[in-house]
């Protein structure tokens, strides 16, 4: 990679019920890592969500709704928009992800459903996909399922 690559700022929104209010997070990091989309001719990518689930204190095996709502500072097409959901071990048990997602400045709302397999501590947060590799917008939202 190139040495001397401007660093790129990426904010988001991410809103689990089971913690007060909501989270809000920056994330920045040199332009060659990986997890950051590449650089559009008018800047970086900025995008910000929320997360809502219900319910609230899900059960293992039962359905669980993820309710997201997510703008970006411009229009573009992601790849992918996706849930991403890891257990205290690290396996993923993402949400269904939503291909070819027309990203706008106006909040677009979109709604998936899942069920996670057994009881346990797990972590949610939003990740997308440019078409230049993944970026996953922390916090990492803990959730606990019955």
């Amino acid at each position: 990679m190139a040495a001397n690559r401007p660093v790129t700022a990426v904010a988001g929104l991410l809103a689990v019920p089971v913690l007060t209010g909501l989270l809000t997070f920056a994330l920045a990091r040199a332009a060659e890592d990986p997890v950051l989309p590449a650089a559009a001719p008018d800047g970086p990518l900025t995008v910000v969500g929320s997360v809502t689930l219900e319910p609230t204190t899900p059960v293992a095996g039962q359905p669980v709704t993820a309710r997201v709502r997510v703008a970006g500072d411009r229009s573009v097409r992601l790849r992918t928009l996706v849930v991403k959901v890891r257990d205290d071990r690290g396996a993923f048990h993402d949400f269904p992800a939503r291909p070819d997602f027309p990203l706008t400045p106006s909040a677009a709302d979109f709604v998936v459903t899942t069920a996670f397999p057994a009881p346990g501590r797990y972590f949610a947060y939003l990740a997308y996909d440019t078409g230049d590799g993944p970026l996953s917008l922390p916090p990492w939202a803990p959730f606990t399922v019955r």
